[in-house]
């Protein structure tokens, strides 16, 4: 009598081959799985993002070494396609620093533990990482995490442009922000969305413990990555069912409304011309017309009676329409006076000015101005995400946002002046 517990050689060698048959397995079980990770993306769409932050943003990590003095890399990124509270709920078990960034496709965010945040915050402020238990988190510890990754998303602008041949404009970035709890700040809304992209690495700094970072992706910037390295890429819709609201609303439409009758429609076109002279006399308070002017309102009146009153015409029916003369108003415009003054401007606009972009001011004692060294940090009386101010010979004349162009920083307006006021500023009044 065999007993079949015990292995036959067969499956010794194999076992001590580590090789149990699973060569053969069909690799379409695992590929499912993987693909349900992807969502809406396929493989390849997938493996695009995946390619895309790998060598854009994972690769230029290493520029936060020059601020903390330590190296600093990513490794082993894995994406998925995560509804939006998943990952809320992820973050919400422990303390987290969140970094947004603002793209022309999209938004993205990058999450890391407090603990790597605290690190940046002491080594940019105290020149040392001192592992303080009670170490909380201000708007000048926040500031300085920011500085450190504004080193990394400088970077990101021109590789993306050279891994996609596209431009991408990054807007004023809000600030950093910490999360702990399910309250999520109105900085990181872009967790709040229905579904993410969650690409997760290893961060490893020096020798401390492997942490975890998060790179937090925008559907809207997901698919423009895919569409710019592949044109003909599609991604299936998902159609919203109706709600009940909306198929009431659908059935209450499609009720036919109350008919009006042909006698209803004459009455009424018979009371539109009797409405015309009500609306023609001039109302208390209001500004007087001249007597031309009141004499041709008057015959028209009487014009409109006597047809009333001979029944409108051959059939006897009411007249649909009677002829009527509005008023003819002069044009008024608010620049008329200043015509002559813009011709002008003609024979100057090949001459250059000083064009000077105004970040913030503060004021600061001379002893504090002494002791300025390499890394301090100057705190402006604007807040991040504050428009900034544009002026031409030292006059405001508009205000707007600090865009990333390349490598080069641009302002795109979002306010301006009127031109007259333009015109005052420039002369000098």
């Amino acid at each position: 009598m065999s007993d079949k517990s015990v292995l036959s050689q067969e499956e010794i060698d194999a076992l001590l081959q580590g090789d149990m048959g699973l060569g053969d397995m069909d690799d379409s079980d695992s590929m499912e799985l993987e693909q349900a990770d992807f969502g809406i993306f396929s493989a390849e769409q997938a493996r695009m993002i995946q390619e895309i932050a790998d060598d854009c943003f994972a690769a230029n990590m290493k520029e936060l070494a020059g601020y903390i003095n330590t190296d600093v890399a990513l490794s082993g990124g894995r994406l998925k396609l995560l509804p939006g509270s998943d990952i809320r709920d992820t973050l919400a078990a422990t303390e987290q620093v969140f970094v947004g960034l603002n793209l022309s496709a999209g938004k993205a965010g990058i999450v890391v533990n407090s603990v790597f945040g605290a690190m940046i915050a002491s080594i940019m402020l105290q020149g040392e990482y001192l592992e303080d238990p009670n170490f909380t988190f201000g708007d000048l510890q926040l500031g300085a995490v920011g500085e450190c990754f504004n080193a990394v998303t400088g970077k990101l602008i021109p590789s993306l442009k050279k891994k996609t041949g596209k431009d991408y404009v990054v807007t004023a970035p809000p600030s950093p922000v910490i999360i702990k709890g399910a309250d999520i700040p109105s900085e990181a809304a872009l967790l709040r969305q229905k579904e993410l992209v969650e690409i997760l690495y290893d961060l490893n700094v020096g020798n401390e413990p492997a942490s975890k970072l998060r790179l937090i992706l925008s559907l809207d910037l997901a698919k423009a990555w895919v569409t710019a390295m592949d044109p003909s890429a599609s991604f299936p819709v998902e159609e919203p069912a109706p709600s009940s609201a909306q198929k009431g609303n659908a059935a209450q439409a499609g009720k036919s409304a109350p008919a009006v009758s042909m006698p209803q429609q004459q009455q009424q076109q018979s009371q539109m011309p009797m409405a015309q002279p009500a609306a023609m006399m001039p109302q208390q308070g209001a500004p007087q017309m001249d007597v031309a002017a009141m004499q041709q309102m008057m015959a028209q009146m009487q014009q409109m009676q006597q047809m009333q009153a001979s029944g409108g015409g051959a059939g006897g029916n009411p007249p649909m329409s009677a002829p009527y003369a509005p008023w003819q108003f002069a044009p008024i415009s608010p620049f008329e006076q200043g015509q002559a003054n813009l011709g002008n401007m003609e024979l100057l606009k090949d001459v250059s000015l000083q064009v000077t972009v105004e970040l913030g001011r503060t004021r600061m004692p001379i002893g504090q101005i002494l002791e300025l060294v390499n890394g301090s940090i100057v705190e402006l009386n604007k807040q991040a995400g504050e428009a900034v101010e544009l002026y031409v010979q030292g006059k405001l004349i508009a205000r707007g946002e600090v865009v990333i162009i390349d490598e080069n920083f641009g302002i795109r307006i979002t306010s301006i002046v009127s031109p007259f006021e333009r015109m005052g500023g420039l002369g000098g009044r």
